[in-house]
């Protein structure tokens, strides 16, 4: 079945959001729309934050002096990043799982697919990000379509985020330099104003060239310098009821690398040596109309995204693969209050367009069918209830309807409708203590898997629709200065997608694979004294496919990586205008269950450091201090790791050892 954009659905969306009255409506500043924006959408559509919720604010990423997302995502709970010190290298895994896994937006956009398995499949710049929300496990049909494993959500900032009180234009100025190895740098600009009190436009850009670095040895590791670009340009409007703004997004990495990481099963433990360059453009416009109702607080999201690689080889000179991966939709939705109800509901609709080949690989990729093309589409309808019982009693539940169609240009096509049940029970036993018990089922489609191997491993015999399950149990306490949370969970996902590669004839197609298992739990406690806010947390996951531990080998899925230990200390002396940070992160050994001659994956110990100085005491004038791997240990990242058993040696580059930032912002 093919659809075009069922555009009876977004003129019944615009009839829905209306036109604003530019002349007789009274306005409201920017900033007080935003506020109640956020205090309504709490109310309407989010039920409390659960235990493995995690919210990364602008904040906390300006505190590590971000530069890809392993600087944001290592050190939080049940979270490691993958891939090595390189942005284009590096995959995010949540409980063992890739982020292939997720439904993953940047200011609601979805990232479809997979460009190529031996790189990282979100590309995003840390410097101007406003907030990250994960939701890990299947969960609300709010989520978004497949999401298997979770949801996470990317959100950039706007020109009122960046203006203070009273102040019309702005500009921000930021250097940082990066010792370590062959050192590296970066600078943003960025300049933002209001056009009328209620329109607001920010446009920035971000240069950031991260050459080489040194690992705990003091050796050079060699090539893992890069280049990354990145400009985005962000209208928002705020009329009362109304609310809009389009976001235009241009990111650009390129660099000379070895194909990493999933390289259990080659002879090389580096392979060969490419020109790599990936580019992202996304184009969104987003429209709130949130009127004085109960009924009505709705939700235009409208998308278009072109993410497209190409890797040429030292050795041959040639191409040794490409994929573009173009993706178009909106998702449409309404919050309402009924009586104790906050239900939130709406439709959606996502087009694929993509393309990609491999030159170079076992059989017939030399051939033209290795290079091929693909288009999917996906509509779907949900609602999700947050029904407040009693005072202390809130049951969540819902439901996703997904219908999907896809059409490959070679091979076999596929078309089915899917459910995506859940329900959870949050229950405040006494003041600050909650527990929680949630149920949840997920549902995807068949959709395009990577790019690259599309014509190399083509959908000809067949294959069902992935789905999933997760049970969790949670428990979280809060009371004056002590807090604490934890979390236990198990989730399955059945009929997983995989390649199929029998030998060196005709037999590569994909195949539902087999059953993912994951069983797992984390817990946080800690405390906040005035200036003083210190925690220690815990995760630990164990995922299987069918029946073994995942590894490197396992691509487009996941990894295991040991038992993982996170301490945090954040202290402020605002008399002299000063914060100071410790993170520490302790990976427990663990088994490599690639082969029976493979070494465990060793523990490691790593410390961070950093200091934030506002010298006049406002934002004017910042400057930042930071020592990563204080103790310059060496070591390899476990969701980085994998031992070759052919050659008896490690696959891809040890992590970066000591490394000094240092950074000056200057805000106008």
């Amino acid at each position: 079945m093919k659809y075009s954009l069922p555009l009876t659905v977004v003129l019944a969306g615009s009839t829905l959001l209306g036109l604003p009255n530019l002349k007789a409506q009274e306005n409201t500043t920017p900033s007080d729309g935003e506020a109640t924006q956020l205090q309504q959408t709490v109310v309407k559509a989010t039920p409390p934050k659960k235990p493995d919720e995690l919210i990364v604010d602008s904040a906390e990423i300006a505190k590590v002096q971000a530069s890809s997302i392993a600087d944001i995502l290592s050190n939080e709970l049940s979270i490691t990043v993958g891939g090595g010190d390189s942005p284009v290298a590096q995959k995010i895994y949540i409980r063992g799982l890739e982020d292939t896994m997720f439904n993953i937006t940047i200011d609601g956009a979805p990232q479809s697919g997979e460009l190529y398995h031996h790189q990282g499949r979100i590309q995003i710049e840390p410097e101007f990000l406003k907030s990250i929300e994960l939701e890990a496990g299947s969960g609300a049909a709010t989520n978004g379509m497949g999401a298997l494993g979770g949801a996470v959500h990317f959100t950039t900032k706007d020109a009122f985020d960046m203006l203070g009180d009273g102040q019309a234009v702005g500009a921000l100025f930021k250097g940082v330099y990066r010792f370590s190895g062959d050192n590296a740098y970066k600078g943003v600009a960025s300049v933002y104003g209001k056009l009328a009190d209620n329109i607001g436009v920010l446009g920035a850009f971000t240069y950031d060239d991260g050459e080489d670095y040194d690992d705990g040895h003091g050796n050079i590791v060699d090539p893992t310098n890069y280049t990354h670009e990145n400009g985005y340009l962000k209208f928002n409007a705020d009329y009362g009821d109304h609310d809009m703004t389009l976001t235009y997004e241009r990111l650009n990495n390129e660099g000379v690398y070895y194909a990493r990481p999933h390289m259990i099963g080659f002879a090389h433990p580096t392979q060969v040596l490419t020109d790599h360059q990936i580019q992202r453009e996304t184009l969104t416009y987003q429209h709130t109309y949130d009127p004085a109702s109960d009924l009505i607080d709705a939700k235009l999201t409208l998308y278009y995204t072109d993410n497209h690689y190409d890797n040429f080889r030292h050795d041959t000179g040639g191409p040794y693969s490409y994929g573009s991966m173009i993706s178009y939709g909106f998702d449409l939705r309404n919050s309402s209050i009924i009586d104790t109800h906050g239900i939130t509901y709406g439709v959606e609709y996502r087009h694929d367009n993509a393309a990609g080949g491999i030159y170079v690989g076992p059989p017939p990729a030399l051939s033209a069918g290795a290079q091929s093309a693909a288009e999917a589409d996906f509509i779907g309808i949900y609602a999700q209830d947050n029904w407040d019982l009693t005072d202390n009693l809130l049951l969540s539940f819902g439901m996703r309807i997904d219908h999907f169609s896809y059409d490959p240009e070679v091979g076999q096509s596929e078309s089915d409708t899917g459910l995506s049940p859940n329900v959870k029970l949050s229950w405040e036993a006494v003041q600050g203590l909650t527990f929680s018990v949630g149920y949840a089922e997920a549902y995807r489609g068949v959709i395009i898997k990577e790019t690259a191997l599309m014509g190399l491993y083509p959908n000809t015999n067949g294959v069902d629709p992935e789905e999933s399950s997760n049970i969790e149990f949670g428990v979280k306490f809060e009371k004056d200065w002590f807090f604490a949370k934890g979390s236990i969970y198990r989730q399955d996902i059945y009929n997983y997608i995989d390649t199929y590669y029998a030998n060196a004839g005709a037999d590569h197609y994909l195949v539902n694979a087999g059953d993912v298992k994951i069983d797992g739990y984390e817990m946080e406690i800690g405390g906040q004294w005035d200036n003083l806010r210190v925690s220690l947390g815990m995760w630990n996951t164990n995922s299987r496919f069918n029946g073994e531990d995942l590894d490197d080998s396992n691509l487009g899925l996941g990894t295991t990586v040991g038992r993982t230990w996170i301490g945090k200390i954040d202290y402020s002396l605002p008399q002299y205008n000063l914060d100071t940070f410790l993170i520490g992160r302790f990976v427990e050994e663990l088994e490599n269950t690639v082969s029976t001659t493979a070494p465990p994956k060793e523990s490691y110990f790593v410390l961070d450091l950093g200091l934030n100085w506002k010298p006049r005491g406002n934002d004017s004038l910042t400057l930042a201090f930071n020592v990563n791997n204080v103790f310059d240990e060496y070591y390899y990242d476990h969701s980085s790791f994998s031992w070759n058993p052919n050659t008896s040696s490690y696959v891809g580059f040890a992590d970066r050892g000591r490394e000094f930032v240092f950074s000056a912002t200057v805000k106008f």
